[in-house]
């Protein structure tokens, strides 16, 4: 009995010895050269695109002797490293990995401490723009150009998706070059203190994704290269000018004995009035009425006023034109004349004023002929009725009166 348990004793030592061994083999080529020591990994890494790089963002805490940080892409092919300065074992900032093709990236970072001992690998991705996203920018631009007595006004048209903002340069009164910003949300940017009779100079500025740390800009554009300028601010006449030297030349339809005739529409009586004829001396629209205002005038409003009341016999379309001929032969198409305003007025027994389009203002077209079409009715039968029509000259441009 004795024998056969020191024989089972001796196997299990031999099977234990055995076993051993092959456990040792397991971990042999992990243990070969002593035992691996990792530095600490990084709190946190994160990425950020850039235009042909990619900015990385650490944070360490609690890494002594952390002395570089060492990035590799591409497979591990492309690597970088950056030295560090960790106080306390702590660390935050931003790298950037330079001279990267247009490109998205998978990196894999990793902490090298003073002893040459290597954190285990933390993976993130980021990516590189250059010219494939900078050609598909488009300019946003201008859609027109306004003055105002608060300032210049840039309308813009519907700025495109990944649009940071609009910088501006402009002149100023002082001859100043200014540059201001347009937000992507804004329809209209305020230029103080602009020159009129200038454009502006603009360039779009974008990003291709949120919290890129770079800006993709496209080329400048100038706006007069689009026929584009600030307008003059005109000051008028805050009332009508005195008509009551006006000589009437030409009236080609009126209804004698229905209101006070044309001289109804010049006396600044709201109550009078001119009928245009509706019995057998009807005319068909369109037809004229030709003033002489007896002095060349550069007008920058006119208005008109319906017949109180009226409403079947009320004007819905009135054209006028100037001329600076001197002498009037008695037809309506006997002399030069310049279209200076086409009107719609409305169902109002108000004066309603219409201003003189800019071109025509920018132009300086004067005349001391006024010649006023009656173009469309109410049931565009020819018979209407007003009880005033009255101008506004220019007094002044962009403040400085006008002789």
């Amino acid at each position: 009995m004795r024998n056969i348990y020191k024989t089972l004793t001796g196997l299990t030592c031999i099977f234990t010895l055995l076993a051993c061994s092959d456990l040792m083999d397991t971990h042999k080529e992990f243990i070969e050269g002593g035992e691996i020591i990792y530095a600490p990994k990084p709190d946190t890494i994160y990425f950020k695109a850039g235009k042909n790089r990619v900015q990385l963002n650490y944070e360490i805490s609690k890494a002594p002797n952390i002395k570089e940080i060492e990035v590799s892409w591409n497979k591990g092919e492309d690597t970088k490293t950056f030295p560090l300065e960790v106080e306390n074992g702590a660390s935050t900032g931003a790298l950037y990995i330079e001279n990267l093709a247009e490109h998205a990236y998978t990196f894999e970072v990793r902490l090298v401490d003073n002893f040459g001992h290597s954190s285990l690998k933390i993976s993130g991705f980021g990516r590189s723009y250059g010219d494939i996203y900078q050609s598909s920018l488009q300019l946003r631009t201008v859609d027109a150009l306004k003055a105002t007595d608060e300032g210049g006004i840039i309308e813009w048209m519907p700025a495109s998706s990944g649009l940071l903002y609009n910088e501006v340069k402009y002149i100023n009164n002082q001859g100043e070059e200014k540059t201001i910003q347009s937000d992507a949300d804004d329809s209209q940017l305020i230029l103080p203190d602009f020159q009129s009779g200038k454009g502006v100079q603009y360039r779009s500025v974008y990003i291709p994704e949120e919290n890129c740390v770079d800006a993709f800009y496209t080329e400048w554009r100038n706006s007069e290269e689009d026929g584009l300028i600030f307008p003059h601010i005109y000051s008028c006449t805050e009332e009508g000018i005195d008509r009551s030297q006006w000589k009437i030349l030409l009236c080609e339809s009126v209804q004698e004995g229905d209101g006070q005739g044309v001289p109804g529409i010049l006396d600044g009586d709201r109550n009078t009035f001119w009928h245009s004829g509706y019995d057998n001396n009807r005319v068909d629209c369109p037809y004229a009425i030709i003033f002489d205002m007896k002095e060349s005038l550069w007008i920058g409003k006119i208005g008109l006023m319906q017949r109180n009341g009226g409403y079947n016999y009320r004007l819905t379309g009135v054209d006028f034109y100037v001329s600076d001929d001197e002498a009037y032969a008695g037809n309506k198409e006997d002399n030069h004349w310049t279209l200076l305003l086409r009107t719609n007025p409305q169902r109002s027994d108000d004066m309603q004023w219409f201003d003189i389009p800019e071109a025509m203002m920018e132009a300086k077209v004067k005349g001391h002929l006024l010649k006023m079409v009656i173009s469309h009715t109410y049931d565009n039968n020819g018979i209407a009725a007003m009880a005033e029509m009255a101008v506004q000259r220019i007094t002044a441009v962009d403040g400085a009166p006008v002789q």
